[in-house]
């Protein structure tokens, strides 16, 4: 089984050799803000900006010089938030994220896709006494209430992403090298990016059963992308040091390698409701000195429903115990300007988690969230969560918790 595996992963890494035609888009996941939010003058909210707005289109424009001269394009998110539980239920967290993303067209300053330096670096630190796990600790579920968490410290601070990426044959092939996240490269969902854009918990907006993605490590990533499809591969570091800031080269002499590889259409118009993006990604790690060899399966897919819903569906499978959960499933939908304010969104979305350890019973929750575009660079989001039968407390019936997020742009 696993030398199958393997096999269909190294094929899908060779698919992009043989055909060199079509104009691909690319996402980038949790960094899409790089890109989606490059102008955000143009950006109106629900607070007038007047008083203020000279000092923003000074800054505005200085973005813009600086990547017309510079070829740098960088976007600063700043992002704390806050839960409590509700009721019955006990304990409070805060958290504050600060995400420093930056792109720099090395080659040609007006065209990032003849070569680019790309740059991610997360601070992560816990406001207050109780990390995310100790809140969750409290409520007595396993399934984690938010991201960010810091524990067993009150701080964490690493490179998530540090690579050079480079387009080739028309734009049909991308290519990169160097320390790589896959939380920008696969598993994605238009509707479900991160907890600090939408859902407020990791059970839907990210995947808490496979490895890959709790991991960061030296490899490679090559794409290849058509109108209606793309292929997409990567072999990378399976022991990497996540302690070390930087790039941690001295593993790679351990000779372990995870492979992730995966296949998605992107249809233009499906059954005449709208574009969408159906994933299937696999995925192989050799055995390490901290954990067993493992292989896993998910889908993820993100529909349109005319210009106002999205729907999205996402399913992981592992047969490993590297995270708490060996399987999970998530769905729900998305309203799209609501009330007609254009930037806002309204998501609700229900998982349900299996855990690795089979003593616990299973958990399923609920994420209601309504961010709300307050200016140009600031968006505000009240949430409540409901998780039923939560699995480290089998004397409660379900866990109660409401969640405020500010986002500042930069």
């Amino acid at each position: 089984m696993v030398k199958k595996l393997k096999l269909v992963i190294a094929i899908a890494m060779l698919l992009p050799c043989y055909s060199l035609f079509a104009e691909p888009q690319s996402e980038y996941g949790e960094i899409d803000a790089l890109f989606d939010y490059q102008d955000r003058s143009q950006r109106t909210g629900h607070i007038k900006q007047e008083p203020t707005k000279p000092i923003s289109d000074a800054y505005f424009d200085f973005k813009s010089d600086l990547e017309d001269n510079a070829g740098v394009n960088y976007l600063l998110e700043i992002s704390p938030q806050y839960q409590t539980g509700v009721g019955e239920s006990n304990g409070h967290s805060s958290n504050n994220e600060t995400n420093l993303i930056v792109q720099w067209a090395a080659i040609e300053h007006d065209n990032a896709k003849r070569g680019n330096l790309l740059m991610w670096y997360q601070w992560s630190n816990t406001l207050g006494s109780d990390t995310t796990s100790d809140f969750a600790s409290d409520l007595g579920v396993l399934s984690p209430p938010n991201g960010g968490d810091t524990s067993p410290s009150s701080h964490r601070d690493l490179f998530q992403h540090f690579a050079w990426e480079q387009w080739f044959a028309d734009d049909s092939i991308r290519l990169m090298v160097g320390k790589l996240t896959t939380r920008v490269l696969f598993n994605l969902n238009s509707y479900t990016v991160s907890d600090r854009e939408d859902f407020f918990t990791p059970m839907i907006v990210n995947n808490p059963v496979v490895h890959y993605t709790a991991r960061v490590g030296f490899g490679t990533y090559i794409e290849f992308k058509q109108p209606t499809y793309y292929v997409s591969g990567m072999m990378r570091d399976a022991d990497a040091d996540l302690s070390k800031k930087f790039i941690d080269f001295d593993s790679i002499n351990s000779g372990n390698w995870e492979y992730v590889s995966e296949l998605g259409l992107t249809p233009q118009d499906v059954l005449g409701l709208g574009s969408g993006v159906y994933r299937l990604t696999l995925s192989y790690s050799d055995e390490t000195d901290a954990f067993e060899k493992s292989n896993s399966i998910s889908v993820s897919a993100d529909q349109d429903v005319g210009e106002h819903y999205g729907l999205f569906f996402r399913y992981a499978f592992s047969d490993d115990t590297f995270r708490a959960f060996e399987q999970r499933l998530a769905t729900g939908f998305q309203i799209k300007s609501p009330l007609n304010f254009d930037n806002d969104r309204i998501g609700l979305g229900g998982w349900w988690g299996k855990p690795t350890n089979d003593r616990l019973d299973d958990e399923v929750g609920v994420d209601l969230f309504w961010r709300l575009q307050l200016s140009s660079i600031i968006e505000l989001t009240p949430g409540f969560q409901m998780i039923f039968n939560p699995a480290l407390n089998q004397n409660k019936n379900q866990a109660a918790l409401a969640q405020m997020r500010i986002r500042i742009l930069l």
